[in-house]
C-alpha cells in the first residue's frame, strides 16, 4: 500500500550513526564495481568501527547536525554517487583528532545506521575516501566539525550482517 507523503513517519528515515570501517577488514560478498546494487546480505564487519559518529549514546563521538548528502552524475559508462558527510562534534572531539591521524590516506567503507536500526552501505570506490574537519577556537569555546567524502556506483545499499 502506498501512503501519501503526509502520512509517512519521516523519523524512521533519519540517519542516527555514521560508522567508518577499514576496507581490508570487511567482507562484502558483492564486488565494489557492480553498479546499482539494491541490497547485500551476509556482510561481515569488524566488531567496532574505527570511528563512529552518533547522535546519541555512550563511548562514541556525539554529533549534532549530522548530514549525509548524496549527489550523482553520469560519468563515463555509469553513474557516480558522491557522498559528503558532515557533523558538528558535541562531545568527543579528541577522538576525532585521533581517528583522523589513524584514518588519513587509508581506505574505509562508510556504513549508515537509520533510526529503525537498519544499515546502509556507501560502497566506496578505491582511492575516493577522504576525511577532514575544522577546529574553531574562540575566547569562549572550541568548536569542531568532521567531514568525510567518498564515491560509489550505487545509492546507499541496505545490508544485513552475517550471523
Amino acid at each position: 500500500m502506498q501512503l501519501p507523503d503526509k502520512c509517512k513517519e519521516l523519523f524512521l528515515e533519519g540517519i542516527t550513526d555514521v560508522m567508518f570501517y577499514p576496507k581490508e577488514d570487511c567482507v562484502i560478498p558483492v564486488p565494489f564495481n557492480m553498479a546499482q546494487v539494491l541490497y547485500i546480505n551476509n556482510c561481515s564487519l569488524p566488531a567496532e568501527p574505527t570511528l563512529r559518529l552518533a547522535t546519541s549514546g555512550e563511548n562514541y563521538v556525539i554529533v549534532e547536525n549530522l548530514k549525509v548528502k548524496m549527489t550523482f552524475a553520469k560519468q563515463g559508462n555509469g553513474t557516480i554517487y558522491t557522498y559528503n558527510i558532515s557533523a558538528n562534534v558535541a562531545n568527543g572531539g579528541e577522538n576525532v583528532a585521533e581517528a583522523y591521524r589513524n584514518m588519513r590516506d587509508k581506505e574505509y567503507l562508510v556504513v549508515l545506521r537509520k533510526m529503525d536500526g537498519s544499515l546502509l552501505l556507501c560502497y566506496t570506490l578505491p582511492h575516493t575516501f577522504g576525511i577532514g574537519g575544522t577546529t574553531d577556537h574562540s575566547q569562549t569555546e572550541l568548536a569542531r566539525t568532521v567531514t568525510a567524502t567518498t564515491q560509489a556506483l550505487s545509492e546507499p545499499i541496505p545490508i544485513t550482517l552475517r550471523e
